[in-house]
């Protein structure tokens, strides 16, 4: 395939630095490397064959040196995810950028309070209230044994006291509770 300079054989056609001081140089192929051509941490070299190939790991190439300058090498890996993704979609930076914000959004640390525990002291059923600032009146019951174990509650109050209200939202996992939570902090 011929490069852009006109020539030919394969040859570094741009170079940038990581935020460390670490070369990078993105192939007229699109392969990614270090400067004097070895393999950076966690970055696959790629070295297509078909030109729809080619085309794909030029537009990742791209995209991974217009970030580069911001990352440390120990964070190349993500961030060639990241462009890669975001390359087989549109291609954008901002794509990028939202891909690796979502990829490093805190997970949740819940500070469960046990409600019930088997025999042996297995836990059955906790719950965890969410911080106000985070959520004010939820809670998420976790029911131990069955499928769905993670269940969304509402706290409601009244005069004689505290009542929860379902929601109906379940889920699996607790990454997919924290997931919930992050698009819901964002919509509101």
């Amino acid at each position: 395939m011929l490069c852009s300079c006109g020539n030919t054989q394969t040859h570094i056609a741009a170079t940038r630095q990581t935020f460390d001081g670490i070369g990078v140089a993105m192939w007229s192929d699109g392969a990614l490397t270090g400067c004097l051509g070895a393999r950076l941490l966690d970055v696959p070299v790629a070295r297509p064959k078909t030109n729809e190939a080619r085309s794909l790991a030029t537009r990742i190439g791209r995209l991974f040196l217009g970030e580069v300058c911001l990352y440390s090498a120990d964070e190349l890996g993500p961030l060639y995810k990241a462009c890669r993704w975001a390359a087989e979609r549109d291609g954008l930076p901002g794509t990028v950028r939202s891909r690796l914000k979502a990829l490093n959004a805190p997970r949740f640390v819940p500070s469960w309070t046990v409600v019930e525990t088997d025999r042996d002291g297995k836990v059955r059923e906790r719950y965890w209230r969410l911080p106000r600032l985070l959520a004010a009146g939820t809670v998420i019951w976790d029911f131990a044994n069955q499928s769905d174990r993670y269940q969304i509650m509402y706290s409601l109050p009244g005069s004689h006291g505290e009542s929860l209200s379902p929601s109906g939202i379940k889920f699996k996992t607790l990454n997919e509770v924290s997931k919930f939570i992050q698009e819901s902090r964002v919509k509101s």
